[in-house]
C-alpha cells in the first residue's frame, strides 16, 4: 500500500509535465517561424528613403543646370544682339525681337502651357504623357496659321514696308510648329528628370540661333541686300533654333522610350483609351484661366511698341 501511494503522485506529476511541455514546444515553433520571416522580409522604408533622396538630388542638380542655362543664353543673346544692331536698322531689330517674338511666344503659351502644368502632376504611365503632349502640336498648327495670318493682315503699313516682312512671319510660324512637335519629348524629359538633356538641347539651339542670325546679317550686308531682306536673318535664326532643339530632343528621348502615340489598355477592365480624361480637362482648364492674364501682358507690350513707334 505504501509503495502504491508513492507511485500515484509521481505519475500525476509526470503527466502534468508532459501537458506543459506541449504548448511550450508549440510556442517555440511559432517564435522560430517569426524570426525566419523577419530575416526574409526586405527593409522597405530604407529603400523608399533612398528613392526620395535620389529624386531630391536630381531635382537639385536640375535646378542648377537650368540656372546656368538661363545665364548662358541671356548673356549670349545680349552679346549677339549688340553685334547685330550695329549692322541692321533699329526698326527691323525691334520688329523681330519684340513683335515676332511676341507672336511666337503667344502661340506657344496658349498651345502648350496648360498641358505642361497638367502633365507635371501626372504620375501614371509614360504613354499617357506622350499621348497628351501631342495635343498642343495639333492645336498649335491651326493656332499658328490663324495667328500668323491675323498678324500679317493687322500689321501697320510702316511695318509691312520692312524687308523680309512676309518671309520672316512664315519662318517664325514654321519654327513654332516645329517646337510644338517635340513637346512629347520635353514632357518625357520632365517626367524622367532629364535636366541635362534639356540644358544641352536649349543651349545648342540658342548658339545656332545667334550664329545663323549674325552670319546671315553679315552676308546680306556684304552683298548689299540687307535692306531688301532685313528681317529674314531673324526668321532663319528662329528656324535653326527649332531645328536643333528638335534634333537633340528626338535623339536623346527616342533612345530611352517610345514617343509614338498609341492606345493605352487597362488590365482590370480590358478597356483602352487614348487620353487620360482628368488630366486632359485639367490642361484645358489651366489654359482657359491663363488666357486673360496673357492677353493683358501682350497688350501692355503692344502699348510700349506703339509708344516707341517700333
Amino acid at each position: 500500500m505504501m509503495a502504491f501511494s508513492v507511485t500515484v503522485p509521481e505519475m500525476k506529476l509526470r503527466q502534468n509535465q508532459n501537458r506543459i511541455s506541449v504548448p511550450l514546444n508549440g510556442f517555440d515553433h511559432v517564435m522560430s517561424n517569426l524570426r525566419q520571416r523577419r530575416k526574409e522580409t526586405p527593409n522597405v522604408p530604407e529603400k523608399d528613403d533612398g528613392g526620395s533622396g535620389s529624386v531630391f538630388s536630381a531635382s537639385a542638380r536640375g535646378a542648377s543646370y537650368l540656372i546656368l542655362l538661363q545665364l548662358f543664353t541671356r548673356l549670349l543673346t545680349f552679346t549677339f544682339n549688340q553685334l547685330i544692331l550695329r549692322h541692321t536698322n533699329p526698326a527691323v531689330f525691334g520688329f523681330a525681337t519684340i513683335q515676332l517674338e511676341l507672336l511666337s511666344s503667344t502661340i506657344l503659351f496658349l498651345s502648350r502651357e496648360g498641358f505642361r502644368i497638367a502633365l507635371q502632376r501626372e504620375r501614371g504611365e509614360i504613354q499617357r504623357v506622350v499621348n497628351l503632349a501631342y495635343i498642343p502640336f495639333v492645336t498649335g498648327i491651326f493656332g499658328a496659321i490663324l495667328s500668323c495670318y491675323a498678324f500679317w493682315r493687322g500689321a501697320d503699313p510702316e511695318v509691312k514696308q520692312l524687308g523680309g516682312f512676309t518671309s520672316s512671319i512664315v519662318l517664325y510660324g514654321i519654327a513654332t510648329v516645329l517646337e510644338l512637335f517635340i513637346e512629347p519629348c520635353f514632357a518625357v524629359a520632365q517626367q524622367m528628370l532629364l535636366f541635362r538633356v534639356r540644358t544641352l538641347a536649349e543651349g545648342l539651339a540658342v548658339i545656332v540661333r545667334c550664329g545663323v542670325t549674325y552670319l546671315t546679317t553679315m552676308y546680306l550686308a556684304r552683298e548689299g541686300q540687307l535692306d531688301e531682306y532685313a528681317a529674314l536673318p531673324f526668321g532663319l535664326g528662329q528656324l535653326g533654333y527649332a531645328f536643333v532643339l528638335a534634333v537633340v530632343y528626338l535623339f536623346a528621348i527616342s533612345r530611352r522610350v517610345s514617343i509614338v502615340p498609341r492606345r493605352i489598355s487597362q488590365s482590370k477592365t480590358r478597356a483602352s483609351y487614348w487620353f487620360h480624361m482628368p488630366t486632359l480637362w485639367l490642361a484645358f482648364s489651366v489654359t482657359g484661366q491663363s488666357i486673360h492674364p496673357r492677353a493683358l501682358r501682350s497688350r501692355i507690350k503692344l502699348w510700349y511698341i506703339e509708344d516707341d513707334n517700333i
